[in-house]
């Protein structure tokens, strides 16, 4: 048996996305089969280059390429309008039901401002690109803004209010089930 240990590097405050056409055979299931992911990431480094990609982002084959959600992480588009925040990310049927997706969708959503509404339905890339922040969610790393698609700057390239304030709700939502608060 061995062990590995390398110091603790936090994961960057936001994150470069490129996208690739793939949908997992069963989104209903968690599989540790990562086969797949390792290649798309590969493909996606030879194209745009070393440390200008942090993870691949999960479209259909479709015509208007509707994101489906990261190698290892669910992803929430959102938009501004009239002062509310529109979080929106794919439908269930669609992607794998991560857990902080679910704490997020279930639980976080009714105690966050109630100018954040959350919906489930389908988003084409083009929209995706729009959206003035996206937050793509991960319950091994936490909830992170996503700085560009395919090269392609989101809003303004830095962590936004609803992303901070997705993190500081899911902090408290911790600590607090851990007993801490």
């Amino acid at each position: 048996m061995y062990i590995l240990v390398n110091p603790y590097t936090p994961p960057p405050e936001t994150v470069k996305l490129v996208t690739c056409t793939y949908q997992r055979p069963h989104s209903d299931v968690k599989l540790n089969n990562y086969v797949d992911a390792i290649i798309e990431y590969a493909i996606a480094v030879e194209s745009y280059g070393q440390g200008n990609v942090d993870d691949v982002l999960y479209t259909e084959n479709s015509p208007a390429a509707n994101v489906l959600e990261c190698s290892t992480s669910n992803i929430f588009g959102v938009w501004e309008k009239n002062g509310e925040f529109h979080i929106v990310t794919p439908p269930a049927e669609k992607t794998l039901q991560g857990i902080t997706r679910d704490v997020l969708l279930n639980v976080l959503s009714k105690n966050l401002p109630a100018n954040f509404i959350f919906a489930e339905k389908d988003i084409p890339l083009a929209n995706l690109i729009e959206g003035t922040t996206e937050v793509l969610l991960t319950s091994s790393t936490g909830p992170r803004n996503v700085r560009s698609i395919n090269d392609e700057q989101i809003g303004d390239g830095k962590v936004g209010p609803v992303t901070t304030a997705i993190i500081q709700a899911l902090d408290d939502f911790q600590k607090q089930q851990c007993g801490l608060i």
